[in-house]
Protein backbone atom coordinates (compact mmCIF):
# COMPACT_ATOMS: atom_id res chain seq x y z
CA UNK A 1 0.00 0.00 0.00
CA UNK A 2 1.27 3.43 -0.91
CA UNK A 3 0.87 6.38 1.75
CA UNK A 4 1.44 8.75 -1.14
CA UNK A 5 -0.39 12.19 -0.49
CA UNK A 6 -1.86 14.05 -3.60
CA UNK A 7 -0.78 17.51 -3.54
CA UNK A 8 -3.26 19.81 -5.15
CA UNK A 9 -2.69 22.00 -8.24
CA UNK A 10 -2.00 25.18 -7.92
CA UNK A 11 -4.49 27.76 -8.62
CA UNK A 12 -4.61 30.28 -11.39
CA UNK A 13 -3.21 33.24 -8.88
CA UNK A 14 -0.31 30.79 -7.18
CA UNK A 15 1.07 30.20 -10.83
CA UNK A 16 3.65 32.60 -12.34
CA UNK A 17 2.57 34.60 -15.06
CA UNK A 18 3.92 34.28 -18.71
CA UNK A 19 5.85 37.49 -18.91
CA UNK A 20 7.51 36.90 -15.38
CA UNK A 21 8.47 33.78 -16.43
CA UNK A 22 9.71 34.90 -19.51
CA UNK A 23 11.94 37.71 -17.69
CA UNK A 24 13.78 35.52 -15.14
CA UNK A 25 14.44 32.98 -18.19
CA UNK A 26 15.98 35.92 -19.83
CA UNK A 27 17.97 36.80 -16.52
CA UNK A 28 19.02 33.83 -16.31
CA UNK A 29 20.09 33.82 -19.98
CA UNK A 30 21.93 36.76 -19.88
CA UNK A 31 23.96 35.68 -16.56
CA UNK A 32 25.41 32.96 -18.88
CA UNK A 33 25.93 34.88 -21.73
CA UNK A 34 27.99 37.10 -19.21
CA UNK A 35 29.88 34.15 -17.61
CA UNK A 36 30.40 32.88 -20.72
CA UNK A 37 31.88 35.70 -22.39
CA UNK A 38 34.64 36.72 -19.25
CA UNK A 39 35.65 33.56 -19.42
CA UNK A 40 36.60 33.49 -22.91
CA UNK A 41 38.07 37.08 -22.79
CA UNK A 42 40.28 35.05 -20.45
CA UNK A 43 41.00 32.21 -22.30
CA UNK A 44 41.30 33.93 -26.02
CA UNK A 45 44.88 35.56 -24.98
CA UNK A 46 46.21 31.92 -24.73
CA UNK A 47 45.32 31.38 -28.07
CA UNK A 48 46.74 34.15 -30.03
CA UNK A 49 49.72 34.60 -28.34
CA UNK A 50 51.25 31.82 -29.48
CA UNK A 51 50.15 32.96 -32.71
CA UNK A 52 51.39 36.75 -32.45
CA UNK A 53 54.83 35.16 -31.35
CA UNK A 54 55.16 32.24 -34.36
CA UNK A 55 54.85 35.73 -36.51
CA UNK A 56 52.27 37.07 -39.37
CA UNK A 57 53.83 35.44 -42.21
CA UNK A 58 50.55 35.11 -44.62
CA UNK A 59 47.58 37.29 -44.48
CA UNK A 60 45.31 34.59 -43.85
CA UNK A 61 47.45 34.50 -40.25
CA UNK A 62 46.97 37.93 -39.59
CA UNK A 63 43.49 38.07 -40.55
CA UNK A 64 43.36 35.18 -37.88
CA UNK A 65 45.34 37.06 -35.49
CA UNK A 66 43.04 40.32 -36.21
CA UNK A 67 39.49 38.91 -35.25
CA UNK A 68 40.68 36.72 -32.19
CA UNK A 69 41.54 40.27 -31.45
CA UNK A 70 38.41 41.37 -32.06
CA UNK A 71 36.92 38.29 -30.43
CA UNK A 72 38.53 39.08 -27.60
CA UNK A 73 37.48 43.06 -27.32
CA UNK A 74 33.96 41.78 -28.30
CA UNK A 75 34.31 39.78 -24.96
CA UNK A 76 36.07 41.79 -22.76
CA UNK A 77 33.05 44.13 -23.63
CA UNK A 78 29.96 41.55 -23.19
CA UNK A 79 31.61 39.66 -19.62
CA UNK A 80 33.32 43.02 -17.77
CA UNK A 81 29.93 42.81 -15.01
CA UNK A 82 31.18 39.14 -14.29
CA UNK A 83 30.58 38.64 -10.60
CA UNK A 84 30.49 42.76 -9.85
CA UNK A 85 29.87 43.45 -6.38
Amino acid sequence: MSTETATPDRTAAERPSLPSLLARARATLARGVTALSFWLAVVLPLVYLPLLLAGIETPQRGALVGGLLLANAGTLLLGHTHRRD
